[in-house]
């Protein structure tokens, strides 16, 4: 099974203060192909918590892991085998977690806008924050941060550049 298909099982959300002092202190990630391009992810023993698609080579990818877990020993996993179900581990403010459950809850083949996150998460004018906490996704595509559109229907934008974004929505059925 692809890793990017696999069904989610957990979701645990910490605060990124808490998570220093419970860090494992060894992150293991996998470099992977898919339809959407490579893409790094990175676990904390059995939770994704991270997942990004990059365009660069292998060494930017990894700098920029370390960056991301400054305090781990970082380390390839090359035996890796997809899990049946995934466990999340997201790390991030209140308000980035409650964002990002949000968008969770958006199904493939459907799109949201900021402003309906917003309000989904009971800050309905706090779009912009939204927006931020959005793009801060750590575990894209897992977390379906590029199902989130303008309210006038107009992709956004996306980490990964809206040509990504655009190959993803397509084929996950949504009408843009």
């Amino acid at each position: 099974m692809d890793l990017l298909q696999t069904p989610i099982a957990s979701v645990r959300a910490v605060d990124p203060k808490s998570y220093e002092k419970l860090m494992n202190k060894r992150i293991e990630y996998v470099l992977k192909q898919s339809l959407f391009g490579s893409y790094f992810a990175a676990f904390d023993q059995e939770e994704l918590c991270f997942l990004k698609f990059y365009d660069s080579n292998e060494e930017a990818a990894l700098e920029h892991i370390k960056k991301q877990f400054k305090n781990a020993v970082v380390v390839c996993r090359p035996d890796f085998q997809p899990p049946q179900e995934l466990k999340l581990l997201l790390i991030g403010t209140d308000f980035e977690v409650s964002v990002w459950k949000a968008l969770l809850k958006i199904h493939p083949g459907n799109t949201s806008s900021y402003n309906d996150i917003a309000t989904v998460i009971e800050h309905p004018k706090s779009v912009r924050a939204v927006g931020n906490a959005v793009g801060k996704n750590p575990i894209s595509y897992i977390v379906p941060c590029h199902r989130v559109v303008r309210k006038n229907g107009e992709l956004g934008g996306f980490a990964s550049g809206p040509q990504r974004k655009l190959k993803m929505l397509h084929f996950e059925g949504a009408k843009i």
